[in-house]
């Protein structure tokens, strides 16, 4: 099995802040860069449950704060998809949940995806039923 995601979590890790203006420009504009970047990924391994579906912890996992004072704490958990996956989406959802369930404060989800197909882009995990609505968007860079 291919190590994709080392090289993007490597770059995270050293070009966190740079990599972020250049992806997320609104993003870098909120956080307040004066206070520490924490990076919370050893902690997610915490996160796996047994699962038939395999790895079931995210790839990185980021707590900032932001300048405007409403929320201080958010967490960025940022995914790294190389191949087309049609279960991505609910990945998405599953390490979201499973963050703020951990960690109670905002998680936003980001995917930044690597494989060749111009036309997938996997940006919304949603589920309806019997009056029961459940819907998750997130960015995606591709």
């Amino acid at each position: 099995m291919n190590d994709w995601d080392s090289p993007w979590k490597d770059i995270c890790d050293a070009f966190f802040p740079d990599m972020t203006a250049l992806l997320l420009p609104e993003v870098y504009a909120d956080v307040d860069w004066t206070q520490p970047v924490r990076m919370r990924d050893k902690e997610l391994p915490k996160l796996k449950k047994k699962h038939r579906a395999g790895k079931n912890y995210a790839d990185k996992l980021i707590e900032v704060r932001l300048k405007n004072g409403e929320q201080q704490v958010v967490f960025l958990h940022v995914e790294f998809q190389h191949q087309h996956d049609p279960k991505f989406p609910v990945r998405m959802y599953r390490y979201n949940y499973r963050i703020f369930d951990k960690f109670d404060e905002h998680v936003i989800s980001i995917a930044i995806l690597g494989d060749t197909s111009p036309t997938w882009i996997p940006n919304l995990f949603s589920f309806k039923r019997w009056g029961f609505d459940l819907s998750m968007a997130y960015s995606v860079i591709k």
